[in-house]
């Protein structure tokens, strides 16, 4: 079944980001005013590219918003994540909203299951009725994998590393 088309005024165009699909780098994520998101992908790198030109190229409003630096250079996007930390650390955005959009700023998106958005886990106790945040037996330790909290699993992933050399 085919896609019905849809169109939006470019006025609605938040942002653009180029992204990968399927490990390719052929899809555009279009961030609309709404708060929406659709992800577009192409046969080609190159026809990806071109559509990205002509939509900067007609939107004025995301050369402001920087949405050239999602790929095109370190500077602005090490400049946007220091914009990011400075306003989660001034209480301007949630935790989950620093997470979601350091997730957008690495590439990830909740339209490619490839590349679907991750967060930390940060808690162990999921058995109390209610949890008191100021103790720190609440939350796991942040200093060793997932993988590698149990003992008896973090032998099996030490003697597997050892394998490999």
């Amino acid at each position: 079944e085919a896609a019905r088309p849809r169109c939006w005024p470019l006025s609605l165009l938040d942002d653009v980001a180029q992204r990968r699909y399927l490990l390719r780098r052929v899809a555009l994520e279009l961030f609309l005013a709404s708060g929406r998101s659709h992800f577009l992908t192409f046969e080609a790198k190159e026809t990806r590219r071109r559509v990205h030109a002509r939509l900067l190229s007609l939107c004025p409003q995301l050369q402001r918003r920087g949405a050239t630096a999602r790929w095109e250079g370190r500077d602005l996007l090490e400049a946007r994540h220091a914009e990011l930390v400075d306003d989660w650390r001034s209480w301007r955005i949630s935790n989950f909203d620093y997470l979601m959009q350091l997730n957008t700023l690495a590439g990830r998106s909740y339209n490619d299951l490839t590349q679907y958005p991750v967060v930390p886990w940060v808690l162990q106790d999921y058995t109390s009725e209610t949890l008191d945040l100021a103790d720190p037996a609440v939350y796991r330790d942040l200093s060793k994998p997932v993988g590698a909290l149990e003992p008896e699993r973090a032998d099996k992933f030490a003697e597997r590393y050892r394998g490999l050399a």
